[in-house]
């Protein structure tokens, strides 16, 4: 039984649990835009994971890769974040800001949507808040999108 994300990426490793995963998750979904959601909800995760990584330690950086890649998946499987939600056996911290979008992650949630929506009020107010320089974001968003891009070769 796999106990956690991280020994999920121990047993399988990274790059195959990934790719099964968005497998999974766009042949669960009819919708024909899924691949396209799959691929933003992938560079989600991935730049939540390198813009907190100087705030967290490994294992809490690999939750917010889940919360910024589990963020869509309602949209995905075309249903509520509460229902999606109470199939998964999520960490507090992720489901908060899944469902609420508060705890120590959901700023990180808020900063990646603010990113993607080209939102500038709010990319600077939670830049500020989190003390992150502008810098470091768009360093993370390339990494994120590139991550995303390299998960379709």
């Amino acid at each position: 039984e796999i106990q956690s994300f991280r020994h999920a990426v121990s047993i399988l490793g990274y790059d195959a649990l990934n790719k099964w995963l968005s497998l999974l998750l766009v042949t669960a979904s009819r919708d024909p835009s899924a691949p396209a959601m799959m691929q933003t909800a992938i560079a989600r995760g991935r730049f939540m994971e390198e813009v907190g990584s100087a705030y967290f330690d490994a294992s809490e950086r690999d939750n917010l890769f889940i919360t910024g890649a589990f963020s869509l998946l309602h949209l995905l499987l075309g249903t509520s974040m509460q229902e999606v939600l109470e199939q998964m056996n999520l960490p507090a911290n992720v489901s908060e800001a899944l469902l609420y979008g508060q705890g120590e992650f959901g700023p990180f949630l808020k900063l990646a949507q603010a990113c993607e929506s080209f939102d500038a009020s709010t990319l600077a107010k939670v830049a500020t808040d989190l003390h992150i320089p502008f810098e470091r974001i768009n360093r993370a968003q390339l990494l994120g999108l590139n991550f995303a891009d390299s998960m379709q070769a």
